[in-house]
């Protein structure tokens, strides 16, 4: 009996994560590799070294154009392929809080810029912002041409 139990609430986790991934994947009105339930696309990663993961991502963008929706366990991401799409992100200074994907870097980086969110995001960056200045990086442009 309590086998059947057990089998019945894991189908039910099976079906409403699930059926949430989808919905969630219509919300987006993004198109996006078909959804297995509990794994979303996890599956196409498993035991791929760096330069697989790549390919499969190429081939991912090469698929869904600019942007794509996809899922991977619980998580869900939009991938984006398109270099305005990526630039307004990057350069963006309101969109800075952090996925759950980076708390396993913490306890190795701490809450620097790559990690941190929020005002100390904010003192991170206008700390370092000069650092890249142009005139800056124009003068390293004869050491990067040379080693280029």
């Amino acid at each position: 009996m309590l086998i059947l139990l057990l089998l019945g609430v894991l189908v039910t986790y099976v079906l409403v994560t699930w059926v949430n991934a989808v919905r969630e994947k219509r919300k987006s009105k993004l198109d996006g590799p078909a959804l297995l339930p509990v794994v979303g696309y996890g599956h196409r990663l498993i035991g791929l070294d760096s330069a697989g993961l790549i390919r499969v991502f190429g081939e991912f963008a090469e698929a869904y154009n600019d942007a794509a929706f996809a899922q991977i366990l619980d998580e869900r991401y939009v991938v984006l392929s398109h270099p305005k799409y990526v630039e307004h992100i990057i350069s963006s200074t309101e969109i800075i809080t952090k996925g759950r994907s980076y708390n396993f870097l913490h306890p190795w980086l701490g809450q620097g810029l790559l990690t941190a969110t929020g005002y100390r995001w904010k003192s991170h960056r206008k700390f370092l912002t000069p650092a890249f200045h142009f005139n800056i990086l124009a003068s390293f442009l004869p050491v990067f041409i040379k080693t280029s």
